[in-house]
């Protein structure tokens, strides 16, 4: 009687165990998941004005890795990556071949909007296709504005050489929310600032284009706090031209 007693208690106890290790496995995949969910669930694109469209890059779940233009070809020797993992401490993709071969991509920001990366040649801006950010740049602007594929960013602040940047949907009301999304970048050692205000009224419309200097850099976060974002080659901010618009209704 003791001893059926006592094998009941045992595998009462495995099967604790057995649940355990189960349920730390679960959440164990699931952390490992969110850690990617970032890369893993959007539809990456960024258009190539050298060659005139889209170059896309995916990375799946099950660790795969693929960078090709929309024609099918792989971008440069990237078809020697067939993998990839991500180490979020330092927010670096390391791609690997079949053949060993390995080379890292440096994640400068991301949101569901963006995604900011350092290759070895140069930083490239991937628009998300599935969340889609309406151009907020009116047509009269766009010369002041530039590059159509800069990032649309809202930054926090600039000290000490380096950008905070955050979603341009930041609310700092809710602050804890964006905490994934909130990087602190580097600013080049010529980095320049600019402000583009648009104001309407009723079909007049009157820009005022302004370089800022270093007297209006502790209003940068407050008063200047919407932009677009510019990358040099080295993953350094070049550039904020920051923008914003007013309606007058008589």
């Amino acid at each position: 009687m003791g001893l059926k007693k006592t094998r009941i208690i045992v595998l009462s106890m495995s099967l604790t165990i057995f649940i355990v290790v189960l349920v730390s496995m679960f959440f164990i995949i699931k952390a490992k998941f969110h850690e990617i969910e970032f890369l893993t669930d959007a539809s990456w694109v960024h258009y190539d004005d050298n060659i005139g469209e889209n170059i896309n890059i995916s990375f799946r779940e099950n660790g795969e890795y693929f960078y090709h233009c929309d024609c099918g070809e792989p971008v440069g020797d990237s078809d020697i990556y067939d993998s990839y993992s991500y180490e979020p401490e330092n927010h670096t993709i390391t791609l690997s071949g079949p053949d060993g071969e390995t080379s890292k991509i440096e994640v400068l920001y991301y949101d569901d909007n963006y995604l900011c990366l350092l290759f070895e040649e140069g930083t490239v801006t991937f628009k998300n296709e599935k969340k889609p950010i309406d151009d907020l740049v009116l047509s009269s602007a766009k010369e002041y504005v530039g590059d159509e594929g800069k990032p649309f960013l809202s930054v926090l602040g600039f000290e000490n050489g380096r950008l905070t940047l955050a979603p341009h949907n930041y609310d700092k009301d809710a602050a804890d929310s964006f905490a994934e999304n909130i990087f602190e970048l580097k600013g080049s050692q010529d980095i320049s600032f600019s402000s583009v205000s648009l104001t309407i009224e009723g079909d007049k419309e009157a820009i005022e284009f302004v370089k800022l200097t270093e007297d209006d850099y502790p209003n940068i976060g407050e008063f200047h706090h919407m932009g677009y974002i510019e990358f040099n080659d080295k993953g350094e901010v070049a550039s904020v031209v920051f923008y914003g618009t007013t309606e007058i209704n008589r």
